[in-house]
């Protein structure tokens, strides 16, 4: 019965939500970047990374900017948010923008 209301919450904010506001065709594409980002929790990604993950493991031929497109949609419907590195020992957030770690939000 929860797994059955987690995919209905799921579909409900990745079809209703990410692609029809946003007016986007490749539903596959979609769901290739959602399915690496929620096999990636906790590890550091960046949009380089997704996109040449996805062009060696599939036929998808991404660039960089679409990737990040995507994971502004993600995190605007509130599906992943995204966690500045820190570094521990200097105790400052590292200064590169570049590599963000992208975690699920806590209720999802």
């Amino acid at each position: 019965m929860v797994n059955n209301y987690l995919k209905a919450l799921y579909e409900t904010v990745v079809v209703k939500d990410i692609v029809k506001r946003n007016k986007l065709r490749k539903f596959d594409t979609l769901q290739h970047i959602v399915n690496f980002l929620f096999d990636s929790v906790g590890s550091v990604v960046s949009p380089n990374n997704i996109a040449d993950t996805l062009r060696k493991t599939s036929a998808e031929n991404l660039s960089h900017n679409t990737v990040q497109k995507y994971l502004r949609f993600f995190t605007e419907s509130y599906l992943i948010y995204p966690v500045r590195l820190y570094n521990i020992k200097g105790k400052r957030l590292l200064s590169s923008n570049r590599d963000i770690e992208y975690r699920r939000h806590p209720t999802a």
